[in-house]
Parts: structure tokens; sequence; C-alpha cells
């Protein structure tokens, strides 16, 4: 698999794929947390934070990535998605504080 993606990508193998297998098991734990806070949105917020921070970096990585021509357009396109992300993300953190100040006052 890792040939793939990276052959996808337009980069070369890294000699250790440690990183590429460390990146997998964050995706899967971070997918574990957002089903976790799907099951009760008005709880867990700081999980979907930590998210909209990750995509957001990972975007300007690959924005750099990119300028640096370590890689091609799809890694960039897969950054746009989660920078997608990362604005749903927002809203959603936006929508679930306003009713919280309304009943404050």
């Amino acid at each position: 698999m890792p040939d793939l993606f990276f052959g996808m990508f337009g980069m070369p193998l890294p000699v250790s794929l440690f990183p590429f297998h460390a990146m997998f098991w964050f995706i899967i734990a971070f997918g574990i947390g957002y089903l976790i806070v799907s099951r009760d949105i008005s709880k867990n917020h700081g999980i979907v934070l930590i998210g909209l921070i990750a995509k957001v970096l990972f975007f300007i990585d690959c924005l750099i990535t990119l300028t640096l021509n370590e890689a091609n357009l799809h890694l960039l396109l897969t950054g746009i998605i989660d920078l997608i992300f990362a604005v749903l993300f927002a809203e959603f953190l936006l929508r679930m504080r306003k009713p919280e100040a309304l009943t404050s006052e």
C-alpha cells in the first residue's frame, strides 16, 4: 500500500515507513474520537478543536510540500479536502457555542 500511496502523490518511497504507519494510526484514533463526539454532540468538543487544528496544519504542510516540488497536485487536493473539513468543524463549534451564550444571559 505505501508504494501506491506515495506513487499517487508523485513522492519517492521513504527509507522508513514509521511516519506513514504512525499517521495511519493517528487517523484511526481521530476517527474513533469523532464517532464518540457524534454519539452526543453536546460533549467532547475538545477533540473537534484538535481535529480542526490538525486539518489546517495538514493543509499548510501540503501547500508547502507542493511549493517545494516534493509532491504533485493530488497531495494539495487532499489538503483542500481536509481544509473543507476544518471549516465544517469550525462551523460546528460555533453553532454549538451559540446556545450556551444565549442561556448564560
